[in-house]
């Protein structure tokens, strides 16, 4: 019984003593903003998706439209949605995005116009993709 009482101490001493030690080489609260800093190239995901959003131009801005159509999310999910579409961007790339609240998440939303699989369906009228783009919404070039 005193061995097994002597295990259980042995095994917590270690196990403070290695804690602590980890602890030790911890950086302190702080040291890590002042490493950011250092180091501007570093850009948090939430900084590169913000440098992102900033960069797109507006083609296209008009009342809400409610379409839907089905999308590829890009971990491959396929779902059908419908979206309050505010308005169409444009990254410097020449990729169009929708940008409006999907009803399917509940939540704002913008969308990779390449990753619509299926026609678009707006009041009723089913187009095209990219017809929708000139004959839906009257975007002349894009």
């Amino acid at each position: 019984m005193i061995e097994f009482f002597l295990i259980i101490i042995t095994i917590a001493v270690v196990l403070y003593y290695n804690i602590r030690k980890s602890r030790a080489r911890m950086a302190p609260r702080g040291q890590v903003d002042d490493f950011h800093e250092q180091h501007s190239e570093y850009r948090s995901p939430n900084d590169a998706f913000r440098e992102w959003e900033e960069s797109l131009s507006t083609i296209w801005e008009g009342p809400s439209r409610t379409i839907e159509f089905t999308y590829r999310a890009a971990d491959e999910e396929v779902t059908r949605r419908q979206v309050q579409v505010h308005k169409v961007l444009k990254d410097k790339k020449g990729r169009i995005y929708l940008d409006g609240y999907c009803l399917l998440r509940n939540e704002p939303r913008t969308f990779n116009f390449e990753r619509i699989k299926s026609s678009i369906t707006d009041n009723n009228q089913k187009y095209n993709a990219y017809d929708w783009l000139t004959d839906g919404i009257g975007l002349k070039q894009f």
